[in-house]
């Protein structure tokens, strides 16, 4: 059985924007959320801002962007909810 996964706003996460399996939701953020955004004045080395996070079983995920050689990074304090992925 899979595992649900969502996606929520970074905003606020207990807006749930989509419910699915893991594959799922990344497909769904990949379509419609390509690319993190930082704003063009920020310094260089400012973390990305995501539009949303991928909340799965390994934790709080968001999606850089398909340049990236690894396009999906975990998001720093968010830790695994006790399921499998």
């Amino acid at each position: 059985m899979a595992q649900e996964s969502k996606v929520v706003d970074a905003r606020n996460e207990n807006r749930v924007l989509f419910k699915g399996t893991d594959d799922a939701a990344r497909d769904y953020i990949e379509h419609n959320f390509p690319r993190h955004h930082i704003d063009p004045a920020s310094p260089a080395l400012e973390t990305p801002e995501p539009d949303v996070y991928l909340v799965g079983a390994g934790g709080k995920e968001m999606y850089l962007g398909p340049e990236e050689a690894d396009p999906w990074q975990k998001v720093k304090g968010s830790g695994s909810t006790g399921g499998k992925v």
